[in-house]
């Protein structure tokens, strides 16, 4: 805790208050955290600071950025894929009529 906790608080309450104003808003600090730990010790749900919109906007965003780069990936993937059976299927059709071709021959030969 040490100096994080003097920085929180400070952001709680605020700086260069009053004494008065200072004692009434550290008390209320005080009640509200005893409040969250008094939820938390009897519904055993803790707060959670990776909750907050700032880390479900960030993660939400991790989401979206990998699901469009596996798309890509698999776009990618699926276009080599077609690209390579299509040369499959013209060099069967070269093989298929290089054999007719040759029976040809053959025959004109024989």
């Amino acid at each position: 805790m040490g100096e994080a906790q003097h920085h929180w608080t400070n952001k709680q309450s605020g700086i260069e208050l009053l004494l008065v104003d200072a004692i009434l808003s550290a008390q209320e600090i005080d009640k509200r955290i005893a409040e969250e730990v008094k939820t938390a010790l009897s519904t055993g749900i803790l707060a959670n600071k990776q909750t907050e919109l700032f880390h479900r906007t960030s993660r939400k965003t991790q989401r979206h950025f990998a699901t469009a780069h596996k798309a890509r990936e698999t776009n990618e993937l699926q276009t080599l894929s077609e690209h390579l059976q299509n040369q499959i299927e013209e060099e069967k059709m070269k093989r298929k009529e290089s054999s007719q071709r040759q029976r040809e021959l053959q025959g004109q030969q024989g």
